[in-house]
């Protein structure tokens, strides 16, 4: 007579080896929700760096709190938070989305700062020096 079934030895040996994936698979899971991936934040630092080079050809700039006029090809161009829209007018260039608030800021050595809230995130870049 032949038994079908496993020894006690068998049962112990898948246990021990079920935990310890168990166990892997929970510190992967862990570190997975430590790490802060911000996708838009990603997006955002290749829209940051396009207003830089769209800024920097620009000339004549004059920075308000929420939009800033600069001249580009003896057009007047208008970069402004519009419909939750970061754009440049004319047209509907648009540079960032779904910005909630944007502040612009020149400090004295001619920088200009742009500060924005994108969900509960609020950040503050550079765009010209």
């Amino acid at each position: 007579m032949k038994n079908k079934g496993f020894t006690l030895l068998e049962v112990l040996l898948s246990l021990f080896v079920m935990s310890w994936i168990i166990l892997a698979s929970l510190d992967m899971y862990r570190l997975v929700n430590e790490i802060d991936l911000d996708v838009d934040f990603m997006q955002d630092i290749n829209a940051i760096h396009q207003l830089r080079l769209i800024l920097t050809l620009g000339e004549n700039l004059e920075v308000y709190d929420d939009e800033i006029y600069y001249q580009y090809d003896n057009d007047v161009m208008h970069l402004c938070l519009d419909d939750y829209r970061l754009i440049i007018k004319p047209g509907t260039n648009i540079v960032m989305d779904h910005i909630d608030y944007v502040y612009f800021e020149e400090d004295i050595d001619d920088y200009i700062y742009m500060t924005y809230i994108r969900g509960n995130k609020q950040r503050r870049v550079m765009i010209r020096r």
